[in-house]
């Protein structure tokens, strides 16, 4: 039907979605590691197994952060995603924004609203 626009929506487990459409692909909070297990202690498992190594991913256009809190920005995932996916464009506060830079990730990678 003209004018419908399908998505489909993949749940990565914690509060991560993989959005795909047509043309494009945009994940949503990607944890894709155990970096709070890690960190925080055996006691803060994840409760869904990680769905793909973060190298997997690929032909991602954005990925958007809502906040910093590590099963959010990860450090093990987000800069391997960066790297298997050079146009893609980082999305988040500015919080966000600064640790994606010290991760290494291109500064032209991550956008910054201009308000």
């Amino acid at each position: 039907m003209k004018g419908h626009y399908h998505l489909q929506l993949e749940h990565l487990g914690q509060t991560g979605l993989k959005i795909t459409s047509k043309n494009s692909t945009i994940l949503i909070d990607p944890y894709l590691s155990n970096s709070v297990q890690l960190k925080e202690g055996d006691d803060l498992i994840r409760n869904i197994p990680i769905p793909y190594a973060p190298e997997q991913i690929t032909n991602i256009e954005w990925v958007l952060i809502t906040h910093d809190h590590l099963d959010h920005c990860d450090p093990h995932t987000l800069p391997l995603i960066a790297k298997g996916n050079p146009i893609c464009k980082f999305f988040g506060p500015p919080a966000v924004r600064k640790k994606l830079e010290k991760w290494g990730i291109n500064k032209q990678n991550i956008y910054s609203p201009s308000y």
